[in-house]
């Protein structure tokens, strides 16, 4: 396991462990490693990218998500804790933090439509003007990912996860009126200079 996986797959563990105790947290989150495994397995994923990013970041909470959903407790719960709790103040705490570079809005939209334009992970049309960034995300790899693992409605926690993200800040604006992964046709970025 990589280093970011590991991290995950620890938060999700000590979340779990915080809410059911050592052993039923300890077993969901043993649960949710195999299910993560398997579904690795079985994906036709072929870009190592797509794969990395699945395996370190969208997976471990995936199925952390289908393990307590099949187990009858409240999935949407656990997660809406792990977002607003855990990974969205963690989000924060990084932009916020490099917010203090001088010219952060110009540095961020530049670096954000680079990766959303270069990356396989979404399929996106952007346009740069000089106060905001729009990014139109036709196609998501979290969104894909939820699907392929029949759980489509648990890539909303990583939408959500968004508004912690980029939510507060002193230098920049977020705003988007629909996602792929709450039902919209597309995901609607726009980040404005305050």
């Amino acid at each position: 396991m990589s280093g970011r996986e590991k991290s995950a797959w620890k938060q999700m563990h000590t979340l779990l462990t915080e809410i059911y105790g050592a052993a039923a947290g300890g077993a969901y989150s043993a649960c949710a490693q195999e299910q993560a495994r398997i579904w690795l397995q079985a994906t036709r994923e072929t870009s190592p990218t797509r794969l990395k990013t699945m395996r370190e970041t969208i997976l471990p909470r995936v199925a952390v998500y289908a393990v307590l959903k099949d187990n009858g407790e409240d999935a949407d719960a656990v997660l809406e804790k792990y977002v607003r709790e855990v990974a969205g103040p963690m989000m924060h705490r990084i932009y916020a933090g490099a917010e203090r570079v001088p010219f952060f809005y110009d540095l961020f939209s530049r670096g954000m439509q680079r990766v959303t334009d270069r990356s396989d992970r979404w399929d996106c049309e952007s346009k740069r003007e000089k106060d905001r960034l729009l990014l139109d995300i036709h196609k998501c790899l979290w969104y894909d990912a939820c699907v392929e693992c029949g759980c489509p409605e648990a890539c909303r926690f990583f939408c959500e996860c968004d508004n912690y993200t980029y939510g507060n800040l002193h230098t920049l604006r977020f705003w988007r009126t629909q996602t792929l992964g709450t039902g919209g046709k597309l995901c609607d970025f726009v980040f404005y200079r305050k």
